[in-house]
């Protein structure tokens, strides 16, 4: 078969990013060529101009391309910290309290179900039974959607290695045919359907929620994106409720109308007590407009089907991600070649070569070159950071955050990016940032010289 024209892949990478609202180098080439080639076999269509005009033409085409390009990847109780946070919150909140009404609990994007059956195995374990709390599991994929709904999972989903959370697999899981089955006293309080954040409609009508998990989603977002998606956090969650986000995404949402609940817990978010009022007391009806007005003023935007970037997008092999050390230094990229292995020699090539421009100064080049190892390797650390520094050092610091974020949350202990993501909020004026970034780095520092220990 012949290969995808560069055009036509360009408009297919446009076409899944006005439906999913990601970042558009999220997809690597390569992988999104390698998607589109099995749909185009299974449409049975003759050309890729015909495929292009089936994909344009059919939603369930596009949903279908959107089902190849997913691939999940989470596991039950991932992280830790978040799940044993939400058992303090929900007693510290009086939600496991006797005369309380139903906690609503929110998993967006949920991917296969492991992280909502883990919230509700914690509020179970709690005590809390009946019609005490319930749990709503929403996501892209109608195929991770079935997966979720099944409730069966191989060991991959039972890989957390914490002795609470492993007791609570045992208790809630059962083994049944080689496969772990959630048991039936845990399955009635979760229920799954699709959705898309950053839909203006996105459970329209529904009572707040007490409790949202938002976890890993807003470092794959484009701003107009991110946008929608927070309009619609803050219109669903209740004035005292509790928003779990990524380690490395609050600074996304501080200064943003949203707080840490407790310094100790950067990923574990309230509204701030100003928009937590004003959001109890407006219609529903206006935070709608202002949303659909907000989708509908970007070009080309469709109205998207559902959001589920929890799951990994498929992408073509990486470099390894940075090991940090040194200083920073605007003048001296050269720290940002110490990776962890070595990467292919043309892959090697074009970082030395994006250093050593930027180092003499001629950064519009390094810039080019970073785009280029960008969009060869969207999900690496390394040209991540790199593409930060660089865009930082030509005063794009829009830009230059997105990147610097992005390498964080692929290599969350990179005290560089992490550096160069505080002075850019500090020279923004953004102190509430800044700060929050000044304490992840000085925890991370900390953990990486008793590692070396």
């Amino acid at each position: 078969m012949d290969h995808l024209p560069p055009a036509t892949l360009e408009r297919i990478q446009r076409l899944l990013q006005a439906r999913l609202g990601s970042d558009p180098q999220v997809y690597g080439p390569q992988s999104l060529e390698q998607a589109a080639r099995s749909r185009r076999i299974a449409t049975h269509s003759p050309s890729w101009d015909a495929y292009e005009v089936c994909l344009h033409d059919q939603e369930a085409e596009q949903q279908a391309l959107v089902e190849e390009m997913i691939v999940p990847e989470t596991w039950f109780f991932r992280d830790g910290q978040p799940f044993r946070n939400l058992r303090l919150q929900s007693q510290s909140h009086g939600w496991s309290g006797p005369n309380t009404d139903t906690i609503r609990v929110l998993s967006v994007p949920c991917s296969t179900g492991e992280e909502a059956y883990s919230i509700a195995m914690i509020l179970y374990d709690m005590g809390l039974r009946e019609h005490r709390f319930h749990v709503d599991g929403i996501d892209v994929s109608q195929r991770s959607l079935e997966r979720a709904r099944r409730g069966e999972y191989s060991n991959y989903s039972c890989r957390e290695r914490d002795v609470e959370f492993i007791e609570l697999q045992q208790r809630y899981l059962r083994n049944v045919n080689e496969k772990w089955r959630v048991v039936d006293e845990i399955r009635p309080f979760v229920t799954f359907q699709q959705g898309n954040l950053i839909d203006p409609l996105f459970l329209a009508g529904e009572a707040p929620y007490q409790i949202i998990f938002c976890r890993n989603l807003f470092i794959y977002l484009e701003r107009q994106a991110r946008q929608l998606a927070l309009k619609n956090l803050k219109r669903l969650l209740a004035a005292d409720g509790v928003l779990y986000v990524g380690h490395s995404e609050a600074q996304a949402f501080l200064g943003a109308d949203f707080e840490t609940c407790d310094q100790r817990y950067p990923f574990a978010l309230q509204q701030t007590q100003s928009v937590a009022a004003s959001t109890a007391l407006a219609p529903i009806e206006n935070s709608l407009v202002a949303a659909a007005a907000s989708l509908l003023a970007l070009p080309g935007f469709a109205l998207p089907i559902v959001q589920n970037l929890q799951n990994i997008v498929r992408v073509v092999p990486q470099l390894p991600t940075l090991s940090n050390s040194g200083g920073v230094n605007d003048n001296n990229l050269k720290n940002t070649s110490l990776v962890t292995a070595s990467p292919a020699p043309q892959i090697e090539s074009l970082l030395r070569e994006a250093q050593a421009a930027a180092d003499s100064g001629r950064l519009q080049t390094a810039a080019e070159l970073c785009d280029e190892l960008a969009r060869r390797y969207p999900m690496s650390a390394a040209v991540s950071q790199l593409n930060g520094i660089v865009l930082r050092a030509l005063g794009n610091y829009e830009k230059s955050i997105l990147e610097l974020e992005r390498a964080i949350y692929l290599e969350p202990d990179q005290t560089e990016s992490l550096t160069h993501l505080m002075q850019i909020h500090q020279l923004l004026g953004d102190e509430v940032r800044s700060e929050a970034v000044r304490r992840r780095l000085s925890r991370v520092t900390r953990r990486n010289e008793q590692r070396s220990n």
